[in-house]
């Protein structure tokens, strides 16, 4: 489950689509990334 949703969150991500990317996201979502700052919510 986690593999394919992350293979989904990817995959709008490189579309550049926002409305996908959100639609996959909920109030817990955390991103960090080594080159952008902590993400929540």
């Amino acid at each position: 489950m986690l593999k394919k949703l992350t293979e989904k969150y990817i995959s709008a991500f490189n579309k550049k689509d926002i409305n996908e990317v959100t639609n996959l996201l909920n109030e817990n979502f955390v991103l960090e990334d080594p080159v952008v700052k902590r993400i929540e919510g």
